[in-house]
């Protein structure tokens, strides 16, 4: 078995660094173990319908998970999309019963397990679940229109988002992570 090549970006180191030094919780592990969890679903996945990974790319926004296209189908794509989010499900629902207290560490990863599986199953080109309904657009459109279809998709989604953040800050005074965060998403979507 050949390991694919790992590229970690500088931007990306700096980013867990500073994360950690600014937030030295059982939180922030709680969160890197939940997106390695989310990772290695997809990294199953590929390895169940026979896929080659290519390359990993560490980024600032996350990883990029490279891999061959030679036996691909939408509905493999659609697996491999969907399998992050439902590892992640997986693993909330074992420590489920831990959430009884939530002061404890394993009640926070349940936690961090059921919001990363929800956020990246948001219908978002750029997430999990964007690219899970273009695979299933593609099963009996053209590329074409199921890009057309999960942009409007994306940008309706998104723009939602980005009111109700406007909406948290303005009269609770909180929100702005939100607010960032769905700005981003909405100018990645347009930027394509």
């Amino acid at each position: 078995m050949v390991m694919p090549t790992i590229r970690f970006s500088f931007a990306a180191l700096l980013c867990i660094i500073l994360y950690t030094i600014l937030h030295p919780t059982y939180n922030t592990l709680m969160i890197f173990a939940a997106i390695l969890i989310h990772e290695a679903g997809h990294i199953a996945a590929i390895g169940i319908i026979g896929g080659k990974i290519e390359r990993i790319d560490i980024t600032p926004f996350g990883l990029i998970i490279r891999r061959s296209r030679l036996i691909s189908s939408y509905t493999n794509d659609f697996f491999v999309y969907i399998s992050g989010p439902a590892l992640n499900f997986v693993f909330a629902l074992a420590f489920l019963p831990c959430l009884s207290a939530l002061d404890n560490p394993l009640s926070l990863f349940a936690f961090q397990n059921l919001s990363f599986g929800l956020l990246n199953l948001l219908p978002v080109s750029s997430l999990d679940g964007g690219r899970a309904i273009e695979s299933l657009i593609l099963i009996n459109h053209d590329e074409e229109a199921a890009r057309r279809c999960t942009k409007i998709l994306s940008a309706v989604v998104l723009l939602c988002a980005w009111i109700a953040a406007i909406y948290f800050l303005l009269f609770t005074g909180s929100g702005i992570s939100i607010f960032l965060f769905s700005f981003w998403l909405l100018l990645s979507v347009f930027m394509k």
